[in-house]
């Protein structure tokens, strides 16, 4: 299938958006550089103690439901598989029909984007603008949400795809409370203190801020929705691990630290620290499988993938081989 406007073939990834990780196109595994552009700055002042307990007491301990609608077990004796932008190597990324193909292969989590509208309305895309991934153009924070419903954000990946629409979180979030699956949410860029509560209260007011867990790259933004509302479970995102992030996580008492796969390997002096504590760690965007396996002998507890079907069957074959 030809790609012309997105990444729906995981062999032939489209043009690169600006970003990384959850940041970077669905198939992009490795990121050449730090984008002082996702990362928050200005961390260094903050002090906190490292935590004590092991990744299952703090699952155990968080506000989770651990079993789904559809009573499928939160497990934690295994990495979890979390499906990159929904199932994006099957279907058009950040759209209902990916997070469908991803709750139908029963990943363990569906990470999607969120930006907001020029109405305000917290809205399913990666990118900053529409261009790359649907059949529109211009900046999501310059459009309203009647033009933003309008645009085609699946014809890219096939007629099958067509009429497929960029989400709002509201719908997202009332398709997975009744449908079944967990959500990771990506907040892009910096949020306001108002943008976090809205998006809070939309996890709150739809009863699943027990499904769903909140990542960011910027800190002020993970710190509002902390302040805001704490019962929703934050990550921190980061492309290059740095050596005081651990007082960081903590300040934000964060369940996870969230580095590039790229990161974690050139900074793994780094990231142990965080796997020896205690810390949660899910890596992204990992495609390939000698990564899995250098990654699963590390000891990670979650795997951000475009491929989560594959590394379903790659984890079922190494822990519950006969």
């Amino acid at each position: 299938m030809t790609n012309t406007r997105g990444n729906h073939d995981p062999a032939g990834p489209g043009p690169a958006p600006a970003g990384d990780g959850p940041n970077s196109p669905a198939g992009h595994e490795w990121t050449a550089h730090e984008s002082a552009g996702h990362e928050s700055a200005g961390t260094d002042a903050v002090s906190a103690g490292p935590l004590t307990s092991t990744w299952a007491d703090r699952v155990r301990s968080a506000a989770f439901a651990h079993e789904d609608i559809d009573g499928v077990p939160l497990v934690t004796d295994r990495p979890w598989v979390i499906a990159h932008r929904g199932y994006s190597g099957a279907a058009p990324e950040n759209t209902l029909a990916a997070v469908d193909a991803a709750r139908m292969i029963g990943a363990d989590w569906i990470e999607v984007d969120l930006h907001v509208s020029g109405d305000g309305t917290p809205t399913v895309i990666h990118d900053q603008s529409v261009d790359r991934t649907t059949d529109g153009s211009g900046a999501v924070s310059r459009l309203d949400d009647d033009a933003l419903s309008r645009l085609d954000a699946g014809s890219w990946a096939g007629p099958g795809f067509a009429g497929q629409r960029l989400p709002k979180l509201d719908t997202l979030l009332k398709d997975v409370s009744t449908k079944g699956g967990r959500l990771l949410l990506e907040l892009k860029g910096e949020w306001s203190p108002g943008a976090v509560a809205s998006v809070a209260g939309s996890i709150i007011d739809e009863g699943m801020a027990d499904r769903v867990v909140v990542q960011s790259f910027s800190v002020p933004t993970l710190a509002h929705l902390r302040d805001i509302a704490p019962l929703v479970e934050r990550c921190l995102l980061r492309t290059t691990p740095r050596e005081d992030d651990m007082r960081v996580v903590d300040e934000l008492q964060a369940l996870a630290y969230n580095p590039s796969v790229r990161g974690f390997f050139t900074r793994r002096h780094v990231v142990d620290r965080f796997l020896d504590a205690g810390y949660g760690m899910f890596v992204w965007t990992v495609d390939e499988p000698a990564s899995w396996e250098r990654l699963l002998g590390a000891g990670v507890h979650g795997v951000i993938t475009n491929l989560p079907a594959t590394l379903q069957g790659y984890i079922a074959a190494k822990y519950d081989a006969v």
